[in-house]
């Protein structure tokens, strides 16, 4: 089955994705299949066939269910687990996922990944911390992770993952549309390489992604937002980190992470934790930010996701910035899992 348009894409969606070719190697995003198109009428069946034909849709998705955890390894496999940072312009927490098994929901067999944690507010005074509970629903199919997600407000699967993809294949975003509205994106993923990696003894798939070199990996997805690929049309100035990952075959742990991976879920320490902020922004050659003690790491990218800056930072010293042109900067704190916005005038 050729590729298409994933699953749910509205109207306005698919015509952009048929007329924006960009040469002989594009090819547009998976497609969700959908349900069959013909059903033979009951008038041709006989009185004992009837009920199989009731039945049969159900034992068919049973034997699907039953099936469907040995044979899709490359995404939910048994024990999937992700603890992740989440940051955003006024606040940051900690996010759970755990995969708790295949269900049929949305007319696909799916995996239920449940999420746990909480937020910590700071633009409230005093801070305010609220707690994180939700369910997200993946299917797979071909190679293909589709996220049940809004596009333009209606729920629909939408491509997440594909890691069948080549060189030169691309795809919008998961629920693009509902952030960027009707018109047409600047910026789809584009993949630009694949590999194997070794992940704990464990071959993996990987595949680099433009804008901004991002790495998608089998199982972990991407490491920077996992289950809310942000879309392009607006600044990333919130998202998710993964701190690690696990199944019932590897362990993984962000080189970028050093501390336990459910650090912070006893709430109290997380009352205590400092305002990040950058200094002036807008600015000219210099700025400065306003974090926790201590060396952290920090990693400035464009709009376009092109790095221009990578190396230590501590609070209240400045970067020199002197060399940038003017413009809006994303600046990012792996390890603080926070991301800011910088403007140079």
């Amino acid at each position: 089955r050729p590729p298409g348009i994933a699953a749910g894409v509205v109207g306005s969606r698919k015509k952009r994705l048929q007329s924006r070719k960009v040469g002989a190697a594009w090819r547009r995003g998976p497609t969700y299949p959908g349900p069959p198109t013909h059903v033979p009428p009951e008038q041709h069946m006989t009185e004992l066939e009837l009920p199989f034909l009731v039945l049969r849709p159900v034992l068919f998705a049973l034997a699907a269910l039953l099936t469907s955890s040995g044979s899709a390894q490359f995404w939910c496999p048994p024990g999937a687990t992700w603890h992740v940072s989440s940051g955003g312009l006024g606040g940051s927490g900690y996010t759970q996922y755990s995969y708790t098994g295949d269900t049929l929901f949305e007319g696909r067999i799916s995996q239920q990944i449940t999420a746990t944690g909480y937020f910590t507010d700071y633009i409230v005074n005093p801070p305010m911390t609220s707690s994180v509970h939700d369910v997200r629903y993946t299917s797979l199919e071909n190679d293909v992770v589709f996220l049940w997600t809004n596009m333009s407000g209606t729920m629909a699967w939408d491509t997440l993952y594909w890691f069948s993809a080549v060189p030169g294949d691309q795809w919008f975003p998961a629920g693009a549309d509902n952030v960027c509205g009707p018109e047409p994106m600047d910026y789809m993923f584009l993949v630009t390489d694949t590999a194997t990696v070794m992940i704990d003894g464990m071959p993996l798939r990987q595949l680099t992604v433009e804008p901004g070199a991002i790495q998608l990996t089998e199982r972990m997805g991407s490491a920077r937002l996992v289950f809310d690929e942000f879309p392009f049309c607006v600044v990333a100035e919130y998202g998710e980190l993964i701190r690690c990952y696990s199944d019932q075959d590897i362990s993984y742990q962000n080189p970028d992470w050093n501390d336990a991976c459910d650090s912070g879920v006893g709430i109290d320490e997380e009352r205590v934790v400092y305002t990040i902020s950058v200094h002036p922004t807008p600015g000219h050659d210099r700025f400065t930010l306003e974090m926790p003690p201590g060396r952290h790491t920090l990693h400035v990218t464009d709009l376009a996701g092109r790095t221009v800056h990578t190396g230590p930072v501590e609070t209240g010293i400045p970067v020199d910035a002197s060399h940038w042109p003017a413009g809006t900067y994303v600046l990012r704190l792996p390890a603080l899992g926070r991301w800011l916005r910088w403007v140079k005038e």
